[in-house]
Order: structure tokens, then sequence, then C-alpha cells
């Protein structure tokens, strides 16, 4: 099976303390076993970035605060784990567009959308993320760690 790995779950796996690593580790573990392919995407490891450097010292959505270098190692064994998803750009943008019309998408859920859209795209039917709830509506299989 292949599976696209939402950056919640990346960040979680990176994140020792984080309050899902352990699930996510062990889910993880789990669909590498069973030979499953596990994919991220270019948008998820920016995602991935941008909170494993964020100050953790912010009151809303607080980072990891990585180093640059601590970030780089971070997304290099992320890199070494899964394997890249890429679609085309233009036909990703074209199936987003309907995502975000059909199902009136605003406000940052738009990137929920792209992901989504990424995966029609791509042939790629499960999900694993945290976040369940963000995509129920989408019709996609979800795989909670």
């Amino acid at each position: 099976m292949r599976i696209l790995v939402d950056s919640n779950v990346l960040i979680a796996y990176a994140e020792k303390t984080h309050v899902h690593h352990e699930r996510v580790r062990n889910k993880l573990r789990e669909l590498i076993i069973s030979n499953d392919e596990l994919l991220y995407t270019s948008q998820g490891l920016r995602e991935f970035w941008a909170a494993v450097t964020r100050s953790p010292n912010r009151t809303r959505n607080p980072g990891m605060g990585l180093s640059i270098d601590e970030a780089k190692a971070h997304l290099q064994k992320v890199k070494e784990l899964f394997v890249p998803l890429f679609v085309n750009d233009e036909e990703a943008l074209k199936e987003w567009e309907s995502l975000v019309e059909t199902y009136s998408t605003k406000d940052i859920k738009v990137h929920d959308a792209n992901i989504v859209a990424s995966m029609r795209v791509g042939g790629i039917s499960h999900l694993m993320t945290i976040n369940v709830d963000d995509f129920k509506k989408y019709g996609i299989d979800i795989i909670e760690p």
C-alpha cells in the first residue's frame, strides 16, 4: 500500500517529547515492516521545516526551536525513510481548485486541500495523519497512528 505521511506525523516522529511520538513511531515501524510505501510531499517537508525551526516560546503553535543544522539532520532522516511524491503541478492545481470550490475550503484549510489534490493526482488513497477530522470530508482513507 502507498501511504502519504502528513507533516504532523513527521513532526511527532522527530520530536521525542511530542505527545504522539511513541504512537507515531510504532505505527511507522509497523507499516515499514509490512512493506508499505511511505511518501512525503514537498509541502509536507516545508511544513515540517517551519515547525521544527519555529521558536518553542511562541504562545500559539510553538515549534521545536531547532538550529538549521539540526533541522537539516532531521530532514535527511525523513528523506532516507520515506519516498518523495512528485506530481504534475498543473494537474494538482486543477484538482486543488476543484476541491476548494466543492468543499468551500477557506483560510489555512486550503493546505489540507492541496495535500488531497497531490494524493489524487499521484494515485494515493491513504493518508497517515494525526489531524483526522481535517480530512474526513475528502473521502480518502485515513490512517491514524
